[in-house]
């Protein structure tokens, strides 16, 4: 699939109705239940403001040396910027690695259900899932969350795209955030698991009657 085979428009329009459900979500909460303030405004009681680096390891992907053939074609998905147009979960990429490659890179492997996030130029803070065992490039910052559920962190990290880009816009001439910016950064996060659950199936519900 090309990115052009998808809907553009209906995309962008689901990502406005996430961050506006998300947003609509806590101040109801904050309203019904009491609310506590805190460096981005009212979260609602209940809930807490972690920077994403508390909720698992992050990881920064690394590309195995391209000049050994070996190291791609049938195996593991390589996700880039590229495979990254709005869709939730990677299911096909440009590029997979071998077993040889993914050996090389192995400290980067990603198991399923993993949060991506493209964190360079003008694909900054693009987001998506892993469906499978897979491997980024360099571009891409993922989370593989031990904390908190997937499902939820991948709709809190889609409503702070624009403060990714923001950061990274004002500190290089090159637009990036490398491991430790992305890590500070911060999600408000019901503590308790199942209201996170609750929350993710709303919002996955949603993209789905929209697309």
């Amino acid at each position: 699939w090309k990115a052009s085979a998808k809907r553009p428009c209906n995309t962008h329009h689901a990502m406005n109705n996430i961050r506006m459900k998300i947003m609509s979500n806590a101040k109801f909460s904050a309203t019904k239940r009491g609310g506590e303030q805190t460096e981005i405004g009212e979260i609602p009681e209940g809930w807490d403001l972690r920077k994403i680096g508390s909720l698992g390891r992050v990881v920064t992907g690394k590309t195995p040396p391209t000049k050994d053939a070996n190291n791609f074609g049938t195996g593991y998905p390589f996700i880039t910027p590229r495979d990254m147009y709005g869709q939730k979960y990677v299911r096909t990429t440009e590029r997979y690695l071998t077993e040889k490659g993914k050996g090389v890179v192995k400290s980067c492997l990603l198991p399923p259900h993993t949060v991506c996030v493209s964190c360079i130029g003008s694909a900054m803070g693009k987001v998506v899932m892993t469906d499978r065992q897979s491997i980024t490039n360099q571009q891409l910052n993922s989370l593989i969350s031990d904390h908190a559920d997937p499902q939820f962190i991948y709709y809190g990290i889609i409503n702070i795209t624009n403060k990714l880009r923001d950061a990274a816009f004002h500190s290089t001439a090159v637009h990036i955030l490398n491991k430790s910016a992305f890590s500070q950064f911060k999600i408000p996060i019901p503590k308790e698991s199942a209201e996170q659950r609750a929350i993710a199936k709303i919002l996955s519900d949603i993209i789905r009657r929209i697309n």
